[in-house]
């Protein structure tokens, strides 16, 4: 293959991974809330559980959005009711490194989880959170009290402290439960990947492109 045959490749295998990209994202369904700049921040270790937004999707995360108000470490939780409480599925360890100039107002992330790592999800599973640092007021989720505009905004957080940090497969009980559930909202959505997708992901098709050019230069030597 000449020089114009190969440029000519790349660029029908370019436009076929734009378009796949393009069909990937349609086919994500979203959970959560709207990720957006919120005016407050949390200072205690609590886990917390969205009991409300859902959807009726069977698949994986395979990404997260947030909105980071501080730097650090947090557990990012898919829960299933359960009769006497909600058990963990699983969770993501992320890390929010740096906000660089935005230490006031936070910033946004979309944190892309590796396939390995992807947790279940089914219809009705609920999403939640943990922070991992005992640093007061530094926690990276910002919220927002009950002046927010999604009024269906009502969290559950665990309470008193200390709360426990549950291992994946066991059980926070509706007892470790403090107050009644608190109209808040999180920056924090889980975009779901059906298992009905049958589309390659686009890093895929990278990398296959990748392993076709070397052939072809090998080819040519």
């Amino acid at each position: 293959m000449g020089y114009p045959g190969i440029l000519q490749f790349i660029l029908v295998v370019a436009l076929g991974i734009i378009v796949a990209q393009c069909a990937f994202a349609d086919a994500i369904v979203t959970v959560g809330r709207s990720v957006t700049q919120r005016t407050q921040k949390d200072s205690k270790i609590v886990t917390i559980i969205d009991p409300v937004r859902t959807a009726q999707v069977s698949g994986k995360v395979a990404s997260w959005d947030l909105w980071a108000m501080r730097a650090g470490d947090i557990k990012l939780q898919i829960f299933q009711p359960v009769t006497d409480g909600y058990k963990l599925i699983g969770e993501n360890i992320v890390t929010i490194p740096s906000l660089g100039a935005n230490t006031v107002t936070g910033c946004q992330f979309n944190i892309p989880i590796a396939e390995a790592q992807r947790l279940p999800f089914e219809p009705n599973y609920l999403l939640g959170f943990r922070y991992i640092l005992d640093v007061p007021n530094n926690r990276p989720l910002g919220l927002i009290g009950s002046k927010d505009n999604e009024v269906d905004g009502s969290h559950k957080f665990t309470w008193p402290l200390p709360t426990r940090d549950v291992p994946v497969g066991d059980v926070l009980l509706d007892s470790e439960f403090g107050f009644d559930p608190l109209v808040r909202t999180y920056s924090l959505a889980a975009n779901v990947l059906p298992n009905t997708t049958t589309l390659p992901e686009p890093t895929s098709m990278v990398a296959l492109v990748i392993g076709l050019l070397g052939i072809i230069k090998k080819r040519k030597h």
